[in-house]
């Protein structure tokens, strides 16, 4: 074996916080309008309602680079998947010296040919937005709101201990429901992208359940708290306090 590897440390109880009482915890407003559903947000209110009741000073606060978020997440998501992913050429990777025969054009279609339809588009997208024209106007614009972003999320949290939004601006989707609409799909990701633009730990806890705009039976609603970077003990404490208040 290995010398250098070493067994994973055994799984510790999540940390309890040391109480409640004046935690405070920012509500950010722009996740709490549209697009989010009218149900999603009034089960997010009464969350945050019940953090306060248990003694947390809560209040809602604004980030102004929060709307463009999605946008520069896909932007840079985009670029980075077509990116790594470029090695899978069928030169380098792929189905072996029988495919090469036919030329690089063939050899490469053939081995992406096996990938999936999302990976494709990704693939095909990150390529578009890192080509010579296109760089500055896209993917440089879009690390721009990255870092504007972070900055603002910086400030909060030097008045907030913990943030607090849906995790989703829609119930939980049916299996699949989704697939036929990408751009709709990534919709989904409006409340998640910013923190992981940010690098920031976050957790999503069950919030009730609420009936789809479209209709149909309640489905599970999330609601996320994130902490500054590295404080991944706060987001566990705050989990299991979640938990305990019922």
């Amino acid at each position: 074996l290995d010398p250098t590897l070493r067994p994973s440390p055994p799984p510790r109880s999540a940390p309890r916080l040391r109480t409640i009482e004046g935690l405070r915890i920012g509500v950010l407003a722009e996740t709490l309008g549209e697009p989010t559903e009218p149900e999603v947000t009034a089960r997010i209110e009464a969350g945050a309602e019940r953090w306060a009741a248990a003694g947390a000073r809560v209040e809602r606060i604004s980030l102004p680079s929060l709307s463009l978020a999605l946008p520069a997440y896909y932007v840079i998501a985009l670029a980075e998947a077509s990116s790594n992913l470029g090695r899978f050429d069928g030169l380098r990777f792929g189905r072996g010296p029988a495919a090469h025969e036919a030329g690089p054009a063939a050899a490469m279609a053939a081995a992406r040919s096996h990938l999936g339809e999302e990976v494709r588009r990704r693939i095909l997208l990150g390529a578009h937005v890192l080509r010579a024209g296109y760089r500055d106007a896209w993917y440089e614009r879009a690390a721009r709101v990255r870092r504007r972003l972070v900055q603002e999320l910086a400030q909060a949290f030097e008045e907030f201990e913990l943030l607090l939004s849906p995790t989703a601006p829609s119930p939980a989707w049916k299996l699949g429901e989704r697939l036929a609409d990408p751009l709709e799909m990534y919709a989904g990701d409006l409340c998640t992208v910013p923190q992981n633009l940010a690098g920031l730990p976050s957790v999503s806890l069950p919030c009730g359940t609420a009936r789809p705009r479209g209709g149909g039976p309640p489905l599970p609603v999330g609601l996320q708290l994130c902490a500054p970077p590295g404080h991944d003990e706060i987001v566990l404490a705050a989990a299991r306090s979640w938990e305990e208040l019922g």
